[in-house]
């Protein structure tokens, strides 16, 4: 659970840092400085002047405990003094809720851990108050997930200072007893720029932060006014009129939703390919990615009138594909059925008995195979309209030659088993699309009207 840390718990305020070089430079028309000696010296700074300071990468003002400073111009105007009230990062306290290394986490190290019940000593207010005058520690526990609670029970941070005849206190535990005249402490900060700068788009209003004396604010900083105009692309509302770019002049070139198409250009409209469309971004002028509804080629169905590959030929000018495709060894394939899709499926067994049904698209690239144990080897196979199949198996090596018959739906899912006791020699097997199975062959187990080994047929309800 990280910290979460208030202004007023991450804002430290530490006196008497050097100010390493200057950032601003000295106007052009600042007064020369006379040294001792009577020689000119140039002005660095306007005497009595203030500006802004921080010891440290100016990207961490403001993050966690970081805050910057003043330093005031000398009154020779040679030179800023220190920087009064900065605040630099520093090793990461995990006796303290704030964000002490400025690095967006408080407390995150392992070191910050703790066992369940554990309590330890806690100060949410600034750390330059902790300890002085009111201000003093509270208690934080330890939770059941190995961390420390957000809140610090029984802590007191700085008050506003009262003067009460007969009382001595410092409440607001800047180490001065009852001292009059200030309006605000060295941490605080107030919104300014605004109502005329809202919250919108990137507007933004700045801050004015406290005087080191406590005696004001000073001036408005970091304020985010509107763009001229509206920045087309970038996802943001320049001029915070609280419109989208896409919906504030700029538009996508071919309007707010247009024609794509993702396939080869020379199957573009041939054939079932045609366009999808594609839809302005919300802030242009771009569109996003995709092309909902286009049809892109596929493998060409032989068995329908359409053109799916989208190459204009006419209907059924399928081109013959001829592929060696090496199977068990020993395994003779003597079955095959076609697929609507042109896929095919064949079927055999090797030299043991052990039988197979194998899968190949239409281009012949193996994709499915199911083996038969040599007790139900020599399978035959059967393909509906609707690409479910049937195989049929001849159980083998004994006096029973019993007939077992597999049904698949079109996802090549086992549907059902069924066994056919009678003696038989399978010649022909057609799969209906409600189910139905058609055998043909010849059987001993007939009635003996016939000659032994008679022709029959048998259907197997869906």
């Amino acid at each position: 659970m990280k910290q979460v840390v208030s202004r007023v718990a991450a804002a430290i305020t530490i006196v008497g840092c050097t100010v390493a070089s200057a950032p601003e430079q000295a106007s052009s028309a600042d007064a020369a400085v006379h040294e001792p000696g009577g020689e000119a010296a140039p002005s660095r700074c306007v005497a009595g002047t203030e500006r802004d300071c921080f010891p440290g990468p100016q990207d961490l003002v403001g993050v966690g405990a970081c805050r910057s400073g003043r330093a005031r111009c000398n009154d020779a105007g040679t030179a800023y003094g220190e920087c009064v009230g900065a605040v630099p990062p520093r090793p990461e306290d995990c006796s303290t809720a704030a964000d002490d290394d400025c690095d967006g986490l408080a407390n995150e190290s392992d070191e910050c851990r703790c066992q369940f019940g554990e309590i330890r000593p806690c100060y949410s207010g600034p750390l330059s108050t902790r300890g002085v005058g009111d201000c003093h520690d509270g208690t934080q526990r330890c939770s059941s997930e190995g961390e420390w609670e957000e809140s610090c029970l029984g802590d007191r941070g700085p008050s506003i200072e009262r003067v009460a005849a007969g009382e001595l206190r410092d409440e607001d535990c800047d180490g001065l007893v009852n001292e009059e005249n200030a309006v605000c402490y060295a941490w605080q900060t107030i919104d300014c720029d605004g109502p005329q700068v809202p919250w919108v788009g990137i507007c933004r209003p700045g801050l004015r932060r406290c005087l080191p004396d406590g005696s004001g604010y000073g001036a408005c900083e970091g304020t985010l006014f509107p763009a001229p105009a509206e920045i087309c692309g970038n996802g943001a509302d320049d001029d915070c009129d609280g419109v989208p770019d896409g919906l504030d002049g700029c538009p996508c070139p071919d309007g707010p939703v247009a024609a794509c198409y993702t396939g080869p250009a020379a199957t573009r409209g041939l054939g079932l390919c045609h366009d999808g469309v594609k839809y302005c971004d919300a802030w242009g002028p771009n569109y996003s990615d995709g092309c909902d509804g286009q049809q892109l080629p596929l493998i060409e169905n032989c068995a329908s009138p359409e053109d799916e590959d989208c190459d204009g030929a006419p209907a059924l000018a399928c081109s013959a594909v001829a592929r060696e495709v090496k199977l068990a060894t020993y395994e003779q394939s003597f079955r095959a059925a076609l697929f609507p899709s042109g896929a095919i499926a064949t079927s055999g067994a090797d030299a043991t008995g052990a039988g197979a049904v194998r899968i190949f698209d239409a281009l012949g690239t193996f994709v499915w195979v199911k083996n038969f144990p040599r007790s139900m080897g020599f399978p035959h196979v059967a393909v509906a309209a609707d690409s479910s199949f049937a195989v049929v198996t001849r159980e083998i090596g004994g006096g029973s030659d019993a007939l077992t018959v597999h049904t698949f739906d079109p996802s090549r899912s086992l549907r059902r088993v069924t066994a056919i006791t009678a003696e038989s020699e399978l010649v022909e097997v057609h799969l209906f699309v409600d189910g139905t199975v058609g055998l043909a062959g010849t059987s001993i187990s007939m009635p003996r009207s016939a000659d032994r080994g008679a022709i029959g047929s048998h259907l197997l309800p869906a």
